[in-house]
């Protein structure tokens, strides 16, 4: 089915999808009238309006069953799918609609040029004013502009694509089913003396097929120039049964094995063209989608890269296709649209698979880093600008860009607020999070780190620029951390993100903020000191409305005391949560010691870690500059330790 690559997500995938072909399959006849349709489910009272659906729309199946439909352009922007699918290949399979509940069974739908305007038009206001619709009110933002994409790109290809627009010689509603026992693939080229002009085949060969489309077949008149054949306007992809219809004289031929030619004689029957191979060396436009790629992507044609492209199954696109047709979606990527981001990384998907394939090529590093750039990420696009300017040194595009990058590092802008990045990055990580749980359940050996670091980093990009966290699994619940170390500006931003969990998340995820409390942690000491956190006693005094001094005892410490004896006044503060105290206190102590300062003196920068991290709820303290207390950085190497929890 060529209308496959839309039928079944915005396009085909909904319950009034499904009405729809139960609608098309109870009419028991081959060829409906868009009129009839109209008139049959109550869409001819709308007037062509389509933003609110006025009128209840519904259908009484033939067994008794009353049949409704929710929106209007839903189940237009359905019937606009199969009247492409019937200009394509003549007729759609119902089947192919809904392989579920529908026998094989082929129809046909036409539409009079009125209707035809009237459906561009339809489709044309939608792509650009989709909010405007009453549909719009039961989907997302993000989901209602991807179906207005979906919508545009349909619209184009049905009525302004390379082809469709033609005044072909055998109409759509004409053209019968002349290949029932055809096997394999379908897929030809023909010329527009053949298609558009009506003259009979002339000339046709058989090569090597161009992918899984593709039966190999090329058909033509005999007479086209070169100037003509160089012209792609000139030719189109057709079902072979197409071009039966055009020319049932073909049928014959088309089971003879590749390589093959044939030509008319003066008898006009065909005589196969003995010791025939055909010519590697000609360099024919309609045949290599790469140089007319290049040549659209000259034109500013994006477009037509992207549908010539996209209409090849992706598993027969090689590298190279993959990478053109990136470069269409970032092309199009305009920054002020809504499309933007879903272009982008769009372009993402075709290029990430290629990495080895592509290592050290400018071109795809180039379209890496323009990717994700154009994303906020300029930290992970300066990398493959920086490759891509290896690859071709003195690049004064990839040197801006890389400039560019660096700015942004410093001084990170976004095109969108915090609030829509954090809302794309839960909406993105509530899709992947199953896949993440079952990849850190089946881990055992601990091999996939780099790979669910690298999933979860892809995510968190999508707001932070730069972000610490940590995964892991509680015996209940999987976990995600987020550190801020020691930035106290970001840790705001944090808390927000970790407040805006959605909860079919948190059902299965603890989304935390900062490090937490660890069990049984301890001090122990080659000479003999073996302290834990169950030694240390907190005492808190209110010292007025939330408002109090906390004080720690350790016994065991006394004898470390030696000679320096003395007292190390509690801290007035503000309790929040006073969980991660006596930690921060032995964190202090130990590196006061490592320091070398004294009993005392380490005491008071315990004191005033402990103090710092009861007065937040998150647990956590702000990183300290070793000055601030007194140490002397320059100390040997084993000392440098950092003053964070």
């Amino acid at each position: 089915m060529y209308i496959k690559k839309y039928w079944g997500n915005f396009i085909g995938g909904s319950d009034d999808s499904l009405n729809l072909v139960a609608f098309l399959e109870d009419q028991k006849k081959e060829e409906i009238p868009l009129s009839e349709i109209f008139a049959k489910i109550g869409l001819d009272k709308q007037n062509w309006d389509f933003r609110q659906t006025v009128e209840y729309l519904e259908f009484t199946h033939s067994d008794g069953v009353e049949m409704d439909f929710h929106f209007a352009i839903d189940v237009v922007t359905d019937l606009a799918a199969i009247l492409l699918e019937c200009s394509v290949s003549g007729s759609v399979n119902l089947q192919d609609l809904d392989e579920y509940n529908t026998p094989i069974r082929r129809i046909r739908i036409t539409a009079t040029p009125e209707e035809h305007d009237a459906m561009n038009k339809s489709l044309a206001d939608f792509a650009q004013n989709p909010l405007e619709y009453d549909i719009s009110e039961m989907m997302g933002e993000d989901e209602i502009t991807d179906m207005a994409y979906q919508v545009e790109m349909l619209r184009k290809e049905l009525y302004e694509a390379s082809g469709r627009n033609r005044n072909y010689h055998v109409k759509a509603e004409d053209v019968k089913h002349l290949l029932p026992d055809w096997e394999g693939a379908d897929g030809c080229i023909a010329t527009n003396r053949i298609t558009v002009e009506g003259y009979k085949v002339g000339y046709c060969y058989r090569e090597k097929p161009d992918g899984g489309w593709d039966s190999g077949w090329r058909f033509t008149a005999g007479d086209e120039s070169e100037a003509y054949m160089d012209d792609p306007n000139n030719a189109g992809i057709y079902k072979l049964n197409t071009i039966c219809n055009d020319d049932p004289d073909i049928i014959p031929l088309l089971n003879t094995p590749a390589p093959c030619a044939f030509e008319r004689d003066e008898n006009g029957v065909f005589q196969q063209i003995k010791n025939w191979k055909p010519d590697e060396d000609e360099e024919d436009p309609d045949m290599d989608i790469l140089k007319q790629c290049q040549k659209w992507h000259e034109e500013s044609k994006q477009h037509k890269i992207i549908d010539a492209l996209e209409a090849i199954p992706a598993e027969e696109r090689t590298p190279e296709m993959d990478s053109e047709l990136a470069r269409a979606y970032n092309n199009l990527a305009d920054p002020h649209k809504p499309t933007c981001k879903e272009m982008l990384k769009k372009a993402l998907a075709l290029l990430k698979p290629h990495e080895e394939y592509f290592e050290d090529d400018y071109y795809w590093n180039f379209r890496m880093g323009y990717s994700y750039f154009y994303l906020d990420q300029e930290g992970r696009a300066l990398r493959y600008f920086e490759k891509a300017l290896e690859a071709r040194p003195g690049d004064d595009d990839t040197k801006e860009f890389i400039e560019r990058c660096k700015k942004g590092i410093s001084l990170p802008q976004f095109w969108e607020c915090f609030r829509e990045r954090t809302e794309s990055a839960w909406k993105d990580f509530a899709q992947q999070e199953a896949q993440l749980r079952q990849m850190m359940d089946e881990d055992k050996d601990h091999t996939r780190g780099a790979e669910l670091v690298a999933q979860m980093q892809e995510t968190l990009n999508l707001v932070f620029d730069e972000i610490s966290f940590e995964m892991g699994f509680n015996g209940e619940k999987h976990e995600l951390i987020l550190t801020p170390e020691g930035d106290k500006v970001k840790l705001f931003e944090l808390v927000y993100f970790q407040k805006h969990a959605p909860k079919e998340v948190l059902e299965h995820w603890n989304i935390l903020v900062g490090r937490q409390p660890l069990q049984n942690i301890g001090l122990r000491t080659d000479d003999g000191w073996d302290i834990s956190g169950e030694d240390v006693q907190i005492w808190l005094e209110e010292q007025g409305e939330n408002s109090f001094a906390i004080s720690a005892y350790c016994e065991k410490l006394l004898p470390m005391l030696r000679e320096e004896e003395g007292y190390c006044p509690a801290k007035k503060v503000d309790v929040k949560d006073t969980t991660g105290a006596g930690d921060a206190f032995f964190a202090g102590t130990v590196i006061g010691q490592t320091y070398g300062k004294t009993m005392m003196e380490s005491c008071e920068i315990g004191t005033r870690l402990a103090a710092s991290v009861i007065t937040t709820g998150e647990n956590v303290c702000p990183r300290y500059l070793p000055s601030e207390f007194g140490l002397d950085a320059s100390a040997p190497d084993d000392a440098q330790l950092a003053l964070e929890l």
